[in-house]
């Protein structure tokens, strides 16, 4: 009989992006591989993979899937119990991958949770899940650097420090408003950099 290890009641797999086929990326699918070799040696009462598209790769293939859903196929497809298999599909970042778990009751703040993820999102992760569980959870990576994506981190952790900025422990609501306003400002300056770079190139042209 295979010996069940002590582990984290819940696992919390954060979503990496999709392909444009509506495949599972490298990143994710990296993940995934994680998840079910925990899951499989731990005494896991429960998973939820999180997130909804990836950037606009299947919005622009006009596919209709999200990473939550994709994940919890995968899973299940290896051998899962689909009883302790739920899908996040409206999160659109790390915040919202934690909130929403939350807040749709997939998640229970209260248990130890093992988040399954890279280590270069984990910094900023850490910070979010300081915020929204009330136990400092296990930290479940996958292998693989990808130094590429270090970019992206430094870009978005500043957005993530004005989000999280006097939010207190538990406060998901407060959270989640918060997050909506400065990636809604965010874009508006992302919006207004891009019409300035089309000016200028017009100008010169």
């Amino acid at each position: 009989m295979r010996e069940v290890l002590p582990g984290p009641s819940q696992l919390l797999v954060l979503g990496g992006g999709l392909e444009p086929t509506g495949q599972p990326n490298q990143v994710t699918q990296e993940r995934i591989d994680r998840a079910y070799g925990y899951a499989v040696l731990h005494d896991v009462g429960k998973i939820v993979v999180s997130g909804r598209r990836s950037w606009t790769d299947t919005e622009v293939a006009g596919l209709d899937v999200s990473e939550g859903q994709v994940m919890r196929d995968a899973l299940l497809d290896r051998g899962l119990p689909a009883a302790i298999v739920q899908a996040e599909s409206n999160s659109n970042n790390t915040v919202q991958n934690f909130g929403f778990s939350i807040r749709e009751g997939y998640l229970d703040p209260k248990l130890w949770t093992g988040v399954v993820t890279h280590r270069f999102q984990q910094a900023r992760a850490r910070l979010i899940a300081n915020l929204t569980l009330e136990q400092s959870p296990r930290w479940i990576l996958a292998p693989q650097p990808h130094l590429e994506y270090v970019r992206h981190e430094l870009a978005v952790m500043p957005l993530t420090l004005l989000t999280i900025a006097g939010i207190k422990r538990g406060e998901i609501d407060p959270l989640l408003k918060r997050n909506d306003r400065v990636q809604a400002a965010s874009g508006q300056l992302l919006q207004l950099r891009n019409g300035l770079t089309d000016y200028r190139r017009k100008r010169t042209a």
